[in-house]
């Protein structure tokens, strides 16, 4: 009865789609800058449907193809790097086979490998198999990601998290280490020494401070919840874990000098990593994920487009959900909010990665 339901709810929602007209797509006024994506010096990494992942050079958008569409090799579930040596770690999702494989591509001639093969569709919660992210250091070839994930429901708004036990696998020498520590399913980051990571864990509210932060507001819909999203760095040669600042899915420049971090709700701060002091940061027309800090103040994050530049909506979408709007990739100088577009056209359903390779793969 239920699949039914679900049928007769996507026919439903393919006939409305079918004859309402599509909204207006959501834009971000400028004007732009031209200058600012020559502060970029690595290439973004994005899948693509069927298994298939591209390069993109951030300067100047000159794409390649990294791994070629196939049914047979699985759905690209998660991505990083590419790192120095233009290694790309990756975790191929094989759901009709109910298995996922972390594999690495690239680095000194050698081709793609498979790292481990795990039981469980890696997309599914129920599986409790691995988050949604992964992080790929900028060298010496440590991967972190979550496994053995569980939820961690949240009121006052409701929201329902995962965390997870932190893994990390080296790709040279293929061994891997499920650590103790605990981290939310969000975006994890290393600094440029490979050595230390950045993560998020709940933390106890008291441990995070008052919130919300005052001159923006930053923390404020959890100013009620019992743990509270706080990062971390960790040493992966210690074992030591330091409280950096609250916030979640950090991005560490790549000069290692300061830390991007999200409220989760549009805000953020940027964490001065010698003072452990913040400022709010300015990202214009913000969507939802920033996925790189290049030289201490420029973010590159998933934006709506530019008044001019790109718009358009998906193809191949779920009856049940229909069309989404594509989005862009911008680049902003978080301390003045000027921005430029890097892509125009993004779809939002696509995994994003960004490493400062000194080529492209």
């Amino acid at each position: 009865m239920r699949r039914l339901w679900a049928a007769l709810a996507g026919v439903l929602s393919a006939l409305l789609w079918g004859c309402l007209p599509s909204p207006e797509p959501v834009t971000v006024p400028g004007p732009e800058r031209d200058d600012l994506a020559a502060q970029l010096d690595g290439v973004i990494l994005m899948d693509r449907p069927v298994g298939g992942m591209t390069a993109i050079r951030a300067a100047d958008g000159v794409q390649s193809e990294v791994r070629p569409q196939s049914r047979t090799k699985g759905t690209v579930h998660s991505i990083g790097g590419p790192d120095r040596e233009g290694r790309i770690a990756f975790v191929a999702n094989h759901m009709t086979e109910e298995r996922h494989e972390l594999r690495v591509v690239g680095g000194r001639g050698s081709g793609e490998r498979v790292l481990f093969s795990r039981p469980g569709d890696a997309l599914w919660p129920q599986y409790h198999a691995m988050g949604a992210y992964l992080a790929l250091a900028p060298t010496g070839g440590l991967v972190a990601f979550i496994s053995h994930t569980r939820d961690a429901q949240m009121y006052h708004p409701q929201v329902l998290l995962t965390e997870g036990r932190l893994e990390l696998w080296n790709t040279v020498r293929p061994f891997g280490q499920l650590r103790g520590t605990w981290a939310l399913d969000a975006r994890m980051s290393w600094f440029p020494d490979g050595v230390r990571l950045a993560y998020a864990a709940l933390v106890p509210h008291p441990e995070a401070g008052a919130l919300p932060l005052e001159d923006d507001s930053f923390g404020a819909q959890w100013a009620r919840w019992p743990r509270v999203p706080f990062t971390y760095v960790l040493n992966t040669s210690t074992g030591r874990s330091d409280p950096i600042h609250v916030g979640t899915d950090p991005i560490v420049s790549s000069d290692g000098a300061a830390i991007l971090v999200s409220d989760g709700d549009g805000r953020h701060r940027l964490v001065d990593m010698a003072s452990r002091k913040s400022d709010p940061a300015t990202l214009p027309g913000f969507w939802g994920e920033a996925f790189a800090l290049v030289k201490g103040t420029f973010a590159l994050y998933v934006a709506y487009p530019t008044e001019g530049l790109g718009g358009g909506y998906t193809e191949s979408n779920s009856p049940l959900v229909g069309p989404k709007q594509m989005l862009s990739i911008k680049v902003a100088d978080v301390e003045t909010g000027r921005f430029q577009t890097v892509v125009r056209s993004v779809d939002p359903r696509r995994c994003l990665s960004y490493g400062a390779a000194r080529s492209l793969p």
